[in-house]
Formats: C-alpha cells, sequence, structure tokens
C-alpha cells in the first residue's frame, strides 16, 4: 500500500498515519495479507478503528 493509495481510501487520514502505514506494508504482506480482499478487509478494519487513520488513541475509556 503506498500513500496515494491510502489518501483515496481516507482522505482526512493524518500524514505521519498514512505514512507509518505505508512504511510497514511489507510486514503486512509477510503476515499473510497479501490478496486484494485481505487487503481491502484489514485496511477497512483499520481505519474504522483509527477513525480514519486520525488518531491511535482509543477514544473510550474501557469503564462500559
Amino acid at each position: 500500500m503506498n500513500i496515494d493509495d491510502l489518501k483515496r481510501f481516507a482522505p482526512g487520514g493524518k500524514p505521519v498515519i498514512l505514512a507509518g502505514i505505508s512504511a510497514d506494508a511489507d510486514d503486512l504482506y509477510a503476515a499473510g495479507i497479501d490478496a486484494p480482499l485481505r487487503i481491502c478487509h484489514f485496511t477497512a478494519q483499520i481505519a474504522h478503528e483509527s477513525d480514519g487513520f486520525q488518531t491511535m488513541s482509543e477514544y473510550a475509556s474501557g469503564a462500559a
């Protein structure tokens, strides 16, 4: 995954987060996330969990 692909997927993503994901793309392939469908599912999941690549922190306290 390159930064341009990630920007199309989540245009509001923070550049530092997008750069980090792009830099670690080889690790995804090594972990078996190498088919287009798996890449799409993984990218959608991490985009959801990071509020569109905006944060690396949890919003909830966990108290619930």
